[in-house]
């Protein structure tokens, strides 16, 4: 979050207490220090500051779960509105700014230097990072000698890779030949357009794939209607039979 000094503490401690509220059940005393951790929030955000929450659980609850307990909260619904989840606000300050300083883009027809420099500068800005996601076109299956570059790069930095199925999933064997931990993104339940009721279906058929498999990845935007779609399945039965994990949970040998 971008807190000043003199709140995060406070801040943080009460978006602990209110999520182990929120565990007992104790929706009484979760609305409570909603509206009193939205209270201080709100002075930052019209400030001009961001709320990014760093955890997934933070997100939802600040975003989604707050909103539903306490409704009529403008300060709730404010925080709920400036909320973004770390990865979404990276990739919404890239859609709008381009590139952090110091990224370089992967040009079109990019030659082995290019991509070397590309990754180069990838690793030294997110330091972080511990995964390589290919785009939706799978632009890493296009080219076996770009293929092999990425996987090699990947094999010395210990990074994994995830990608999307294409042909004949030429960097997936690569990657295996290298013993680089890589995967394939199951479906993207929801690219942006789909409602409640198709991710709640694209969740069951993700279910039962699990269930054959041992494991899938689902992509998704995080948007409201996305949050709604987890909240309501996760109520359901098929959702006893699976555990929501990061990806690096499932690249693990």
């Amino acid at each position: 979050m971008s807190l000043k000094p003199c709140n995060r503490a406070t801040a943080a401690a009460r978006l602990a207490v209110a999520d182990s509220f929120m565990e007992q059940a104790e929706l009484a005393r979760v609305a409570s220090n909603a509206a009193k951790v939205s209270k201080e929030l709100v002075k930052l955000i019209d400030e001009g500051y961001d709320i990014v929450a760093l955890t997934a659980s933070c997100g939802l609850m600040l975003k989604f779960e707050w909103a539903l307990i306490v409704p009529d909260d403008e300060n709730v619904k404010k925080v709920a509105a400036h909320t973004f989840d770390i990865d979404e606000y990276v990739v919404d300050v890239a859609k709008k700014d381009g590139l952090p300083g110091g990224m370089t883009p992967l040009p079109e027809g990019a030659a082995p230097a290019d991509v070397e420099v590309a990754f180069q500068s990838f690793f030294a800005a997110l330091p972080e990072a511990v995964v390589i996601m290919d785009l939706p076109e799978a632009v890493l299956q296009e080219s076996r000698p770009r293929a092999a570059q990425v996987v090699e790069i990947l094999a010395d930095s210990g990074h994994g890779l995830v990608t999307y199925d294409k042909g004949l999933n030429t960097v997936m064997q690569i990657a295996s030949q290298a013993s680089v931990p890589a995967a394939t993104v199951f479906r993207d339940i929801d690219p942006g357009t789909h409602d409640v009721a198709a991710m709640k279906r694209f969740l069951d058929q993700a279910a039962f794939r699990a269930g054959l498999d041992g494991k899938v990845i689902l992509k998704a935007e995080a948007r409201p209607e996305t949050l709604t779609a987890l909240a309501e399945w996760s109520l359901g039965s098929r959702a006893a039979s699976v555990v929501f994990a990061p990806i690096s949970a499932l690249l693990r040998p």
